[in-house]
């Protein structure tokens, strides 16, 4: 055996032991006209998670399509969630159409792909899937120090305190969470293990939440670069919907 290759191996056990050895995604397949192939779910391979590949949040009656998906890591080694970002197909393909065709590693080189992805007017919502037990208080005060520095207003501030009462009970593996924000991005609907919260209507908190996974110091940089990975899915979804719905 090469030094090369026993440093790998030995890399990728490591990795294995901490859990956060990712495969490589399958490459996308296309049809004989080159359609992509796209498949009802998807799964996270370093948690095994399943995401739909559509879904439909309680505050719109949309169809939304998954854009990729990512680990929250604790201390770089703890699984404690895995993440799905969705989008409404139309509506972004509208405001992401300079990214149109353009290769997926090119998009997620690209910052300004991720800026249009944040601020853009349409809807969206992150799916946050447990695989660990998380205190409520903990689950509060992780989602605070990640949001407060992102805030710009008192209102905002206000907003964050009422988010935080959320999480009056552990979150437990195999529980989710959902936010789902309004086209606009003036309002985020939050429902916690099936339970819908009442909604915050502050666009500074709003917005600050969803740039904690798409700003340019993101939770995980990783899970980030990844809601990149089915753009080109996005944009054969949106002409599907053009084309049904001329």
């Amino acid at each position: 055996m090469t030094k090369v290759s026993w440093r790998f191996w030995l890399l990728c056990v490591l990795i294995l032991f901490v859990g956060a050895c990712t495969p490589t995604p399958e490459p996308q397949k296309t049809d004989p006209n080159g359609r992509i192939t796209i498949p009802e779910e998807f799964t996270e391979e370093g948690t095994q998670v399943k995401f739909k590949a559509e879904l439909k949040a309680d505050n719109s009656d949309k169809m939304q399509f998954l854009m990729g998906m990512g680990i929250r890591k604790k201390l770089g080694l703890i699984n404690i969630y895995a993440m799905g970002l969705y989008i409404e197909p139309v509506g972004a393909a509208t405001a992401l159409a300079t990214w149109k065709g353009m290769d997926v590693e090119k998009v997620k080189a690209d910052e300004a792909y991720f800026t249009t992805l944040m601020n853009g007017k349409f809807a969206k919502t992150m799916r946050l899937a447990m695989v660990f037990n998380v205190s409520g208080d903990d689950m509060a005060s992780a989602f605070e120090e990640s949001i407060q520095p992102r805030l710009k207003t008192e209102e905002g501030k206000a907003a964050l305190t009422k988010f935080r009462g959320y999480f009056t009970e552990p979150v437990k593996d195999g529980e989710e969470l959902i936010f789902a924000w309004s086209e606009d991005g003036m309002k985020v609907f939050t429902t916690l293990n099936g339970v819908a919260k009442e909604a915050i209507e502050n666009a500074d908190f709003a917005q600050a939440l969803l740039a904690v996974y798409l700003d340019s110091q993101p939770i995980s940089e990783e899970a980030k670069k990844n809601f990149a990975n089915n753009v080109k899915m996005m944009f054969q979804k949106a002409d599907d919907a053009k084309t049904a719905n001329p």
